[in-house]
């Protein structure tokens, strides 16, 4: 199909963005019977599949008192945190989800893709050929530095350590290692969503922490690696 080039424009900046996805593990849920509703503060639901624009039941596990539930998840609310199930449920009822957030405030993103090869010649021919090895993918995104909520989800973690902690403040330790995370790049116009580029598993590095000039605003660099092949999703067309 050959489209009208000239109808199509460019994406911008104001229209790509970088959400990050945050592994949730034993959410306390409130609710009764087959109603159930997710913390909003955790909202929303990051669609861990990766194979939807919206959370599907996949997206999220439901325990009972600790235990994976025989009840299954009918549908999920992303907006109000709703989660209805195929039965009642009893006892402490807690979820297992990734939470979507957005880094901020973000000024550029990027997807570096490098792969390996090796050019070859073969005999009896004048031509080179190259052969191709494994994928390095990369995302990197410079930020304003806002406040800490952003370094926290990424790269740290409740301090463990021996000193007392006053009741007034919050300490926070880095993470000895990356976490395991998700992440996708929207593509939208308005609302109108064009497609997402989704990385199933990939690690977040605080590339700097604070970077700041004299008369200049404070940032913070982040380097996401990616473990597995991204996914590109996008709406249906039907023609």
């Amino acid at each position: 199909m050959i489209k009208d080039i000239e109808a199509i424009t460019a994406l911008q900046g104001r229209n790509v963005g970088l959400i990050i996805g945050a592994i949730q593990t034993g959410v306390a849920l409130t609710g009764s019977g087959t109603t159930w509703n997710i913390p909003t503060a955790l909202l929303p639901v990051f669609p861990r599949s990766c194979v939807s624009l919206t959370p599907t039941p996949n997206d999220i596990d439901i325990y009972e008192d600790g235990i994976l539930s025989t009840e299954t998840v009918v549908s999920i609310d992303n907006e109000t945190g709703e989660v209805v199930m195929s039965g009642s449920l009893s006892g402490t009822v807690t979820a297992g989800f990734v939470e979507a957030f957005e880094p901020y405030l973000a000024q550029n993103v990027k997807v570096d893709v490098k792969q390996d090869s090796k050019t070859y010649g073969i005999l009896r021919s004048d031509m080179k050929h190259t052969s191709y090895g494994a994928k390095e993918i990369t995302i990197s995104e410079e930020n304003l530095l806002g406040d800490l909520d952003p370094l926290i989800k990424l790269c740290f973690e409740d301090y463990d350590g021996v000193e007392d902690v006053g009741a007034d403040v919050e300490v926070y330790q880095m993470v000895s290692e990356p976490r395991i995370i998700y992440a996708y790049v929207p593509m939208e116009r308005g609302s109108t969503v064009v497609g997402r580029m989704y990385f199933p598993q990939v690690r977040a590095v605080m590339k700097s922490m604070v970077d700041v000039k004299e008369g200049d605003n404070a940032g913070f660099t982040i380097d996401v690696t990616v473990d597995k092949d991204p996914l590109l999703v996008r709406p249906k067309v039907v023609v």
